[in-house]
């Protein structure tokens, strides 16, 4: 969830009932203080449970533009053909 001007003021990991709003489309771009909220186990942590809890600068963009989820090789596979021959913007 976020504010009016774009703040991230809550983030909910896939809830288990689905609910209309805005998705996390997985792509974030952060500057190098991120890693000072890292914790010490680098090699196997969650970015949305353990590091977005303690960062209060988090800001979201929301837009209405297509998007699909990738998460199965049959989608994946059709976000790649029409994303190549210009059918999926």
């Amino acid at each position: 969830m976020s504010d009016d001007d774009g703040k991230v003021t809550a983030f909910r990991e896939k809830p288990p009932i689905y609910c209309f709003g805005y998705i996390n489309s997985g792509m974030c771009l952060f500057n190098q203080t991120i890693v000072e909220t890292f914790p010490e186990d680098r090699d196997n942590f969650s970015i949305e449970r353990d590091v977005f809890p303690k960062v209060s600068n988090l800001y979201a963009l929301q837009t209405d533009a297509d998007w699909i989820d990738i998460g199965v090789p049959e989608r994946l596979a059709y976000a790649r053909e029409h994303s190549q021959n210009g059918d999926f913007q």
